[in-house]
């Protein structure tokens, strides 16, 4: 008695909260928005349509909202609906007005019934329900004016006109309103993908991070452009028809009956669909399904062999489908590994090693710095030259994977001809900052290069394109350097003194800022000195020629043609000297900076710039 007294009460109360939530809504309604809802045909808002009822000449149709926009079918079969045909069947419901009423009063004058309007046998019957209501519409003939039609609310006297289109809103077939995608989801949240073939073939991917590896046959990283080529292909296919869908069992779904189908169990074996049978198995995991969804693909429906018989484990309707999707499968383990050496970006990539016999290589970027090579010299690097040399490094492509055993006996890597090494910073790729180290042996000639990839374990032959391009001289360090040779402030710069031909010019800044000459009597040659200091604000050679040479006189830099002192602000008065010398066989001249052991080329218009007159003698003469 106690229960039976607190389940009233609670039902009370929740009547009663309805009731006031009611009441609030009507409360704050203008008059124009109560107008509005009380001329709408179905006044419940349709976000909160839980399920729907379809009576229409013999074709029975029952749904039900599950999740915020995905509706299932629950009768004349289980199966998923085409959730965004439902979802604009009732935005169109939603704008359908009550254009016309006739009352029963007006009916008895008229001395008309429901049957004049063609309701005594509704042509169509329309069912929607909320957590809290029931709707039922019954659609009945055309009205002889305009583009409307008669209907009637269950419990109502009153017949209603309104808009055709709640007629033609709804589908006349299950065909019509199923759900004809084979599956529903998407490539970044797929974690898990099986193919079974019947001749043994059998493939295991697991997605980590945004990366595909190969579980089985072989674990290895894979393509993850083709493996999600492939899952898009399967998340696009879509059902060609309908053959058979299991029946029902009895049961209540969220208020709405479902019946039996009284068509007889049929076995899947006629259509080659049981496990031991199907042409094709296909299992995908997503992030929130343990279980997986099984897709198998079985026989062609004809001789022409354009579709095949198809059905879900979970399901169990079978439906053809265009023999497409079998061609997309029909792909071995070996084409789905990644053939990429470094599966890195050229962004991600920290460091690097390039071995050749006894020459070596190495460089690394910094957030600060940049680009830097640390061996065989410390300097800065030319980021375009080096980065040629990564796109290089980052396109060599595995040419096949041999058998293990064969592979450990013809490599011959120790030692090994060339060694290879980049480390990213995680971001560009998904392989954190672990490295990827390569040996390549030697070849002969035409043949390909064999190789061993130390963190995969995994021995290759390497495609010959961009490797044969890696060679001693490509590792020579004077073409990695920075051609950046002075990068001096204008504003930093107090004093230059040129000297030519045994000639100097000196110029300086006064407590002005403006430049005036050192040497009373003299002009500043202003176009000249600005010039200069462009210059100098960006001196880039035009080669670098040498590293700390033995000897200078074969440059002409001790004994120069031309040297350029720049005096820089501050408290040491720093001075920076560039010595211009003999003319380089390719063009410029050579040049070196005093106190650095770097020999470069300069171009000859940068030449002409550093050497040219920065002052000219007054026509007024010295005092």
């Amino acid at each position: 008695m106690m229960r039976l007294r607190t389940t009233l009460r609670l039902v009370l109360a929740v009547l009663i909260l309805a009731f006031l939530s009611w009441c609030s809504e009507q409360w704050w309604m203008s008059t124009d928005e109560r107008a509005d809802t009380a001329q709408r045909l179905v006044g419940m808002p349709m976000e909160t349509v839980g399920f729907i009822e379809i009576h229409r000449d013999q074709f029975q149709l029952g749904m039900v909202r599950q999740g915020n926009a995905r509706w299932q079918i629950r009768t004349p079969v289980d199966t998923p609906a085409d959730s965004g045909h439902v979802e604009r069947m009732l935005s169109i419901l939603a704008t359908l007005r009550r254009e016309e009423v006739v009352t029963s009063a007006q009916r008895r004058l008229r001395e008309l019934d429901v049957s004049h309007f063609g309701l005594s046998s509704p042509r169509a019957r329309l069912v929607l329900g909320d957590p809290y209501s029931r709707m039922e519409l019954e659609i009945g003939m055309d009205a002889p004016l305009a583009d409307l039609v008669y209907v009637r609310v269950v419990g109502e006297s009153d017949v209603i006109a309104t808009g055709r289109d709640i007629l033609e809103v709804l589908p006349d077939s299950l065909d019509a309103i199923r759900d004809r995608f084979v599956l529903r989801g998407s490539v970044p949240a797929t974690t898990r993908l099986e193919v079974h073939r019947p001749d043994g073939g059998f493939v295991q991917l697991m997605q980590r991070a945004g990366q595909w590896n190969l579980q089985q046959p072989v674990v290895a990283r894979a393509d993850r452009n083709r493996v999600n080529t492939i899952l898009e292909a399967l998340y696009r296919a879509t059902a060609v028809s309908f053959v058979w869908d299991p029946p029902l069992t009895p049961s209540l779904v969220s208020g709405l009956p479902v019946g039996l189908d009284d068509r007889p169990a049929v076995s899947v074996e006629p259509y080659a669909l049981t496990p031991q049978t199907a042409q094709l198995r296909i299992t995908v995991w997503a992030e929130d399904d343990p279980v997986g969804r099984e897709i198998l693909l079985g026989r062609p429906t004809d001789e022409t062999g354009r579709w095949v018989y198809a059905c879900r484990r979970d399901h169990g309707t079978v439906f053809t489908l265009e023999r497409a999707l079998l061609d997309v499968f029909a792909v071995s383990p070996d084409a789905l590994r990644d053939r990429r050496i470094f599966p890195l970006q050229l962004e991600a990539v920290m460091q690097g090693v390039v071995e050749i016999g006894d020459r070596k290589l190495s460089f690394e970027r910094s957030v600060v710095q940049g680009w830097m090579l640390t061996e065989p010299v410390r300097r800065r690097a030319d980021e375009t030259a080096l980065q040629t040399l990564l796109i290089q490094l980052l396109n060599m492509r595995v040419q096949e994977f041999p058998d293990p055993n064969e592979a450990r006996q013809w490599a011959r890597l120790d030692p090994p001809a060339m060694r290879l090494s980049l480390s990213g910073d995680g971001a560009g790729s998904s392989f954190s900052t672990r490295g990827f180290h390569v040996k390549l042996s030697g070849r002969q000639t035409g043949m390909p290069w064999w190789g061993y990839i130390e963190p995969d374990d995994c021995y290759v032959q390497v495609a010959t394109t961009g490797i044969d391009r890696l060679t001693l001289d490509g590792l020579d360090p004077l073409l990695y350097l920075d051609r950046t040779m002075l990068a001096l402030q204008p504003e930093h710069i107090h004093r230059i003194t040129r000297i030519r031909d045994g000639v100097e010019h000196s110029v300086r800044r006064d407590d002005t800022g403006q430049w005036v000459p050192v040497v009373t009597g003299r002009v500043v040659h202003a176009q000249a000195v600005g010039d200069l200091l462009f210059a100098l604000a960006h001196l880039k050679a035009s080669r670098i020629e040498s590293l700390n040479p033995e000897r200078l006189d074969p440059y002409g830099v001790e004994q120069p043609y031309a040297s350029i002192a720049v005096g820089l602000t501050g408290d040491r008065g720093i001075i920076r000297r560039i010595q211009v010398g003999f003319l380089a066989p390719s063009g410029g001249r050579y040049a070196m900076i005093q106190g650095d052991d770097t020999v470069f080329v300069l171009d000859r218009a940068s030449v002409d710039v550093l050497t040219a007159d920065i002052e000219q003698v007054s026509d007024a003469g010295p005092d």
